[in-house]
């Protein structure tokens, strides 16, 4: 039987029975055959218009095709002329040329750059002029195993903008949800359902290297991936609205869907700001980026409580650190301030009065943390220090309260002098009574170090003030019940002697004497007296420091326990 009659009554076989044993038969017939003869070229036009073989086959059969070949050293000269004679679409050409690319080692890098300048024009072709072929998931699947093999010189002459808003797409059509829909059980059966849903790591990568690929600094060509993530952070989280934190540890399904949400929407926008900052740094920063990255992890963040509650994942750090770092490296103060506000802001309309919302007011607090002294005093009045009153009034929750705590020092402790106001005292006296009012739940540490802020401000505004806030802390050594609480403000005040003005300076000395010789701290004694010399050396005012100098040679000199004082000194 001649070449063209075994060709014919295999194309016959192929017509009535399409099953794997004939095109096994026709990969057979294919390996012996040069690719510029007529029977290579009916049989081939004819198993890519197959409709047995869908796009990710296509790849697989020429891959194994172009082995065999290279297995009996048969040559491949002519591979790349065959498309020109073939009459087919421009995926098909892509399934074909994948196939062979892939089966060609580094060793073959010439041949390799050769198929891959055809194959990205077939690609971008696939992507304008094919509609059909874009809804396949197999062709889909195909791009996604093609892509990460195109070197990125190769990459970098296509129309990034196209293939990353179709992978956009694909990605967002992937965790769509049903809004309609409340069940969580039955929406994270169905997406994990989706042809595509296991491919969802390998999209995010694929996304990732493209945003890699920017000629310029454009955050417009991102705008419609982070607006993507966007939208199904909001669907995710409201879905996760009805649903109890318990029942995720009893239905990991829905955990490792979560989990796969999270690290997947992690994943994208690490790798923009990463490349933003590193090709552009961190000065060049446009605003944009952060406030809409920050937009997104105000939703994510529910999720990412629920899938990792011990301990903040290393990329949900990084997101954030990265983005407070963009801000902060503004050197426009006015843009920086702007986009600091705005921030803040849109994070405070994101959580609505409800208990079970403190993952994201704690989400708040912590970036609010961060940007507050870029933002400007008034602001940080208005719209922050409220939501910290809130929760450093009722000290039940205790990641909030301490995160509260931090923010209000954090502002007190950086305001600059010049934008201390009656307003902004005002504030400071009552963070003193706050101060005061939770004694029992701060640490020592944390109680000396916010004093010492309430102090530092209020001295150089009022001498008054200082001396209402010196006596709030008398009032609580006083009538505190708990030694621990006593003890916290007796070692308090001491540390609070660099910021006394001179006028209240002789009051303040004779009140260190009254605390020494109280018998509450009758045992601790000797520690307070050394915390006080050692607050005396960091008084930075050449007349006061004389006169603290003066009164500590006079007073231990009337100490029984002079000889141990200077031993502990």
């Amino acid at each position: 039987m001649s070449s063209i009659e075994a060709t014919i009554d295999l194309l016959e076989r192929l017509d009535k029975n399409p099953n794997d044993d004939n095109f096994l038969e026709a990969l057979r017939f294919l390996v012996n055959l040069d690719y510029n003869t007529t029977v290579y070229l009916t049989l081939t036009q004819y198993i890519l218009n197959s409709n047995h073989l869908n796009y990710a086959d296509l790849l697989g059969f020429f891959k194994t095709l172009t082995q065999a070949k290279i297995q009996r050293h048969l040559t491949l000269n002519g591979l790349l002329d065959v498309l020109d004679k073939l009459n087919l679409r421009a995926s098909l050409k892509v399934s074909y040329l994948a196939g062979i690319m892939m089966a060609l080692d580094s060793s073959r890098n010439e041949e390799i750059d050769d198929i891959q300048d055809i194959l990205i024009c077939e690609i971008e072709d696939s992507l304008l002029y094919e509609v059909d072929s874009l809804l396949d998931n197999s062709y889909i699947k195909t791009l996604v195993m093609i892509l990460p093999q195109i070197r990125t010189n190769k990459l970098k002459l296509m129309d990034i903008n196209l293939l990353r808003n179709f992978f956009v797409k694909v990605l967002i059509e992937s965790f769509k949800l049903d809004n309609h829909n409340d069940n969580i059980h039955l929406q994270s059966k169905e997406i994990k359902e989706r042809p595509l849903y296991t491919s969802i790591p390998s999209i995010s990568r694929i996304l990732s290297r493209f945003c890699t690929l920017w000629s310029h600094q454009n955050t417009n060509n991102l705008e419609n991936l982070l607006e993507g993530l966007l939208q199904i952070s909001i669907q995710h989280e409201r879905l996760l609205s009805s649903f109890s934190f318990s029942e995720l540890d009893k239905d990991r399904d829905i955990h490792s869907h979560f989990m796969t949400l999270l690290f997947t929407s992690l994943i994208v926008l690490q790798t923009i700001l990463t490349h933003a900052v590193t090709s552009y740094g961190f000065k060049n920063s446009d605003p944009y980026l952060p406030r809409k990255v920050f937009e997104i992890t105000s939703h994510l963040v529910v999720i990412n409580h629920l899938v990792n509650q011990d301990e903040d994942l290393r990329e949900w750090v990084a997101v954030n650190l990265l983005c407070v770092d963009m801000i902060n490296a503004i050197e426009d103060e006015n843009i920086a301030v702007t986009a600091s506000e705005e921030i803040l802001t849109k994070l405070t309309e994101e959580y609505p009065n409800k208990q079970q919302n403190d993952v994201k007011v704690i989400h708040f607090l912590h970036i609010a943390e961060l940007l507050v002294l870029k933002c400007s005093p008034a602001f940080v009045l208005s719209t922050v220090l409220p939501i910290c009153d809130r929760y450093l009034e009722d000290s039940k929750h205790a990641q909030a309260f301490e995160n509260a705590h931090s923010v209000t020092l954090t502002f007190f402790g950086g305001v600059k002098p010049d934008d201390v106001d009656q307003v902004l005292v005002a504030r400071v006296m009552s963070y003193a009574i706050t101060l005061l009012k939770t004694l029992d739940v701060l640490s020592k540490e944390q109680f000396t170090t916010a004093y010492q802020s309430v102090i530092k401000k209020v001295s150089t505004h009022s001498t008054e003030l200082t001396q209402w806030c010196l006596d709030g802390l008398c009032d609580a050594f006083k009538n505190g019940e708990l030694q621990e609480s006593k003890l916290k403000v007796a070692f308090t005040i001491p540390t609070l002697l660099p910021y006394i003005e001179y006028d209240l300076l002789d009051d303040f000395l004779r009140l260190l004497e009254r605390l020494h010789l109280n018998p509450w701290i009758e045992q601790d004694q000797d520690d307070f007296l050394a915390l006080t010399y050692k607050s005396i050396k960091l008084v930075k005012n050449e007349k006061c420091l004389i006169k603290c100098l003066e009164w500590w040679g006079e007073y231990t000199s009337r100490c029984r326990s002079q000889p141990l004082i200077k031993a502990r000194l």
